[in-house]
């Protein structure tokens, strides 16, 4: 009983609950035994402390909100099937349920609105990535990060291999037909009654149209992973195929999310953690590249007065639209309130049951159309958890 993996269109979900009582719950799980035998007794730990983070809040708690946490609890198939990670969300209209790819600090908030920055650092690609083990037997897409690769379902119709793909149109022998004593010099035979009998002769051997058919296949292929996976995800395709497959394979492609370096070798031969373990090193130096350009960036952005690192100007730069790109410190929490007219930042003590100021402003930023990157702490370019980079 997997749960699904979390994706972009539940964070949709999530921003847009309207709810004076929303809880949001966070643990690290694992995937096997016996690694797994405490998920579950952490989790109620966790429940428990929701419960008392509730009572906080001003609003009543809805009836019966707390029974589909104690439910999971019980489900032992459920806790047998985990990844490494598990989100929770529950209002008074919905009970959902994650499995996430990276692991999660144990978090427990009650609050007006859902708790979604542990979500966006998933959600974000600077260390998400999806690889394409292409050949022409079997096509396999993986999608992870720095920690963990999993094998992703294809569509029905997605193609799978060069028979699946091509069908019945692969490339026939190419084929001419000539006379004899013609400008074509064809060898011909005589006909039993002595005429001139057409000879049929082929054009290129099995290995020119084996190199015909490869490059449709990958361009049937490339078709298919732009449509199916990279156009929503825009996450990084690494291409792990044979090393005289890598060039054909880009000639034809115009997926744009494709990277220059790859994987030259079978990596179908490979394990998953073989797997992930050398996609990661080829990945690693665009994740970091990706952190020190946002970083610079918003060195150059404050210093030339489109930047800044105050919570309270940053608020109005959202609203006004200015944000371009909303950098957080990963396992802050400001705690506080926005006020409803987005109008000034109420700051709270932190044994008081409140939204974190700073995951409020992640989530304003996204719906005011600007982009938010979780940064470790040693990478965050200022002290405040929070940056923003403006378009104007």
């Amino acid at each position: 009983m997997l749960m699904p993996i979390f994706q972009k269109e539940n964070l949709t979900t999530l921003l847009n609950a309207k709810s004076e009582f929303c809880l949001s719950l966070y643990l690290p799980t694992h995937r096997s035994h016996p690694d797994n035998a405490g998920d579950s007794i952490l989790y109620q730990n966790l429940v428990k402390q929701l419960k008392q983070e509730a009572a906080k809040l001003d609003a009543a708690i809805p009836k019966g909100i707390f029974d589909n946490f104690e439910k999971l609890a019980q489900n032992y198939e459920f806790w047998k099937h985990t990844l490494d990670g598990l989100a929770v969300f529950a209002n008074e209209d919905f009970f959902k349920v994650y499995t996430l790819q990276r692991k999660v600090k144990p978090l427990a908030v009650a609050a007006t609105s859902f708790h979604v920055k542990p979500l966006l650092k998933f959600l974000q690609s600077l260390d998400k990535y999806q690889v394409l083990i292409l050949n022409i037997n079997e096509v396999q897409l993986y999608e992870g990060n720095r920690h963990q690769l999993d094998k992703l379902e294809l569509p029905a119709d997605f193609p799978k291999n060069l028979k699946a793909a091509l069908g019945h149109e692969k490339t026939e022998p190419h084929l001419t037909v000539g006379a004899y004593g013609g400008a074509m010099n064809n060898i011909a035979t005589s006909s039993a009654h002595g005429g001139t009998a057409n000879m049929v002769q082929g054009q290129g051997g099995r290995k020119d149209e084996m190199e015909i058919d490869t490059e449709r296949f990958f361009r049937v292929v490339d078709k298919a992973v732009w449509e199916s996976f990279s156009r929503d995800s825009g996450l990084p395709l690494l291409l792990a195929t044979l090393p005289e497959h890598q060039s054909l394979f880009r000639k034809v492609s115009s997926n744009h999310k494709l990277l220059e370096d790859g994987l030259a070798m079978n990596a179908g031969a490979l394990t998953n953690k073989e797997l992930q373990k050398q996609t990661w090193a080829i990945i690693e130096s665009h994740y970091k590249n990706g952190l020190q350009e946002h970083a610079d960036s918003y060195a150059a952005s404050a210093a030339h007065g489109k930047g800044n690192d105050n919570p309270e100007l940053i608020l109005k730069d959202i609203i006004a639209g200015r944000v371009a790109t909303l950098l957080l410190e990963e396992g802050r929490v400001v705690k506080g309130k926005i006020a409803q007219d987005y109008g000034k930042i109420n700051y709270m003590a932190t044994d008081v049951a409140s939204d974190d100021v700073l995951d409020d402003l992640g989530e304003l930023a996204i719906k005011y159309g600007g982009e938010v990157v979780v940064m470790s702490t040693e990478k965050m370019p200022t002290s405040t958890g929070v940056a923003a980079i403006n378009r104007y």
